[in-house]
């Protein structure tokens, strides 16, 4: 049984897989957390099961940086200024209030 890994796409959970045959066989014991990468047997009827329901997917490939196709990020979006924003005075608020002409 080779390992393969994947990544896991589901709640917390815990398997236990027999592996091996007569004397050979042994319990592997795994936990799953979800978005965590796992090594798995791929021929394992379990494994093979979560992969068919979605559960288990292969990672994405590395990233390779070449150096000539290399783009800066893009800048991160500044926060508006909220002092630009208009704002009124109590004297305004107070002549609408009441309807007479601030003094």
């Amino acid at each position: 049984m080779a390992d393969t890994k994947y990544i896991y796409r589901g709640p917390m959970t815990g398997v236990s897989l027999s592996t091996g045959e007569g004397k050979e066989r042994k319990a592997r014991r795994v936990l799953l957390h979800d978005g965590q990468p796992v090594e798995l047997p791929n021929d394992h009827p379990y494994v093979q099961r979560l992969v068919r329901l979605g559960r288990l997917v292969s990672p994405p490939p590395p990233a390779t940086e070449s150096a000539g196709n290399t783009q800066p990020a893009a800048p991160a979006e500044k926060p508006k200024n909220r002092s630009s924003s208009t704002v009124t005075s109590d004297t305004a608020v107070g002549a609408r209030v009441t309807g007479k002409e601030p003094v």
